[in-house]
């Protein structure tokens, strides 16, 4: 008796198992997968659709030349939808913001800038920099500089955002503005936040006109 209840508790086993394999055939026979490649045949994007058939809703998924994971995120209806990431190509986040129905959403509040300088700040060397702030997608946030000669938009790099050249030695100025929701429901106030890093004087470099 107890060797023919262990053998129908095993069936039943069997039977549930054999259920969980077929609702993940069927979901994934639902799914569809497309992918972009580089040249060097790495995957630079995969999008994985809701329902077959369906190209307008989506995870995204973008990579780097590297395999590192750029970006992610969720369309629906060919709008951004919920939370969306980017990352540097050494997986350090650049971004992470909230999309309601394709519109960016601000931030309730703002955390401190992050700055990420490739070496120290000398006079008439070029550095490069990443500038970061939790919750603002890159292209909203205004950066400014003071003593600077310099100043490059670094969109084509995949770990920095700026290459700075300082002018002279002393404190170089970084103003951050940025926007986040207001105090009344429906409304946003504009953010600035400033910091200053030093500059040493070294005659090894000279300035770039």
């Amino acid at each position: 008796m107890k060797l023919l209840s262990i053998i129908n508790k095993q069936m039943k086993l069997i039977k549930i198992f054999k259920i969980i394999i077929l609702m993940i055939v069927i979901v994934s026979c639902e799914q569809e997968t497309q992918y972009r490649y580089y040249e060097s045949g790495s995957i630079a994007e995969k999008k994985v659709f809701f329902q077959k058939g369906d190209t307008s809703s989506y995870i995204l998924t973008e990579y780097y030349t590297n395999k590192q994971v750029k970006m992610q995120g969720k369309v629906v209806n060919s709008l951004r939808e919920g939370v969306w990431q980017k990352w540097y190509a050494d997986g350090d986040l650049l971004w992470k913001v909230k999309y309601i129905e394709g519109w960016r959403q601000p931030p309730d509040s703002l955390g401190n800038p992050k700055y990420l300088f490739s070496d120290s700040l000398i006079v008439g060397k070029p550095i490069y920099l990443r500038v970061s702030l939790e919750g603002i997608y890159r292209e909203d946030l205004l950066v400014l500089f003071s003593n600077l000669s310099t100043l490059i938009a670094a969109d084509n790099l995949d770990m920095y955002d700026f290459v700075i050249v300082p002018q002279k030695s002393g404190y170089m100025g970084i103003t951050v503005a940025a926007l986040k929701m207001g105090a009344t429901k429906g409304t946003v106030e504009l953010v600035e936040m400033r910091d200053s890093f030093y500059v040493y004087p070294n005659t090894n470099y000279v300035l770039l006109e």
